[in-house]
């Protein structure tokens, strides 16, 4: 392996729940998923009830402190609520869907969040119980799978186990990308912001793009991962032949009170120049995500060549 590959402590895992009855997945599942999830994990986890997290005496080992009610003591407070060092992908679905009885979906665990496998695992049986949506339909976590990057999925758990299967979950970033330019995609809508307003498909540049993606790798990295990446420039890249285009979608936030639109980008785009400086931060943004409302999986990012 070259001696320049970045090792980093994240990994991807499929999660398969089979429902007791049909359900409609909305546009995008992944809000629904993220709200059963918190509610789940904080049923599990927390044994004080405290009104104000940030006052447990126990906090500071409280899966659910960690995992999903994380707190900043930094000078960048803005990301307090949003950077919790996981990442629930569910895909989107644009099209009008048939009632489905299964939900599968990934969830990316980064650098801490790594040691709660056994306590996510645990949350999301737990969900199962509460059930989902509107209907709470009940289901059951049958089966959890590692993605490794170059390697078959491995399944580390199955409801009929009793341990997890053993194995080092991390990621290897590539050294080199042969090319001066890559084709990207954002599967789920990418929230972007450019002078206080958020991108169009008209307004998008790459200035705006590459901008997010630095912002939010180097935040997660200094917070979660502790790499040493290179320095970037944002104007090495140009963007280029692209189809990006709004997704129009909301989502209720029960804790809010209140219906919350979250449109963002979707579509393919090409960005070229001097790669060799943004292709780790390029293959952290496929974990990671770029933008706002990152941790119920906005912002997807996908290389496809």
């Amino acid at each position: 392996m070259d001696s320049s590959a970045i090792t980093a402590n994240l990994a991807r895992y499929r999660f398969h729940i089979e429902l007791e009855n049909s359900i409609r997945e909305p546009i995008y599942a992944g809000s629904m998923l993220r709200g059963a999830f918190g509610h789940a994990l904080r049923k599990t986890s927390c044994i004080t009830s405290p009104p104000d997290h940030d006052v447990c005496l126990l906090a500071a080992s409280c899966p659910y402190c960690n995992l999903f009610a994380t707190t900043s003591n930094s000078d960048q407070a803005r990301y307090a609520d949003v950077a919790p060092p996981i990442v629930i992908e569910a895909p989107l679905n644009m099209d009008t869907q048939q009632p489905s009885k299964r939900l599968v979906f990934n969830m990316v665990l980064i650098g801490p969040s790594l040691q709660y496998l056994s306590h996510i695992i645990l949350a999301w049986q737990r969900a199962g119980l509460h059930g989902f949506g509107k209907q709470r339909t009940k289901g059951k976590l049958t089966h959890v799978e590692w993605l490794p990057e170059t390697k078959p999925a491995l399944t580390i758990y199955a409801q009929n186990e009793s341990m997890l299967v053993a194995h080092t979950p991390n990621t290897t970033l590539t050294p080199n990308f042969p090319s001066d330019s890559i084709n990207l995609s954002f599967t789920t809508p990418a929230r972007l912001k450019q002078k206080g307003k958020y991108c169009n498909g008209s307004s998008i540049t790459a200035v705006a793009l590459l901008s997010a993606l630095e912002r939010k790798v180097k935040y997660m990295n200094q917070r979660y991962l502790g790499l040493n990446l290179p320095l970037t420039a944002v104007n090495d890249l140009t963007l280029s032949h692209h189809s990006l285009r709004v997704i129009h979608w909301t989502r209720y936030s029960s804790r809010q009170h209140q219906t919350m639109d979250l449109n963002g980008l979707v579509g393919n785009f090409t960005l070229t120049g001097n790669m060799q400086s943004w292709w780790p931060y390029i293959q952290l943004g496929t974990y990671l995500h770029i933008g706002k409302n990152t941790s119920f999986g906005l912002g997807q990012l996908e290389v496809l060549s």
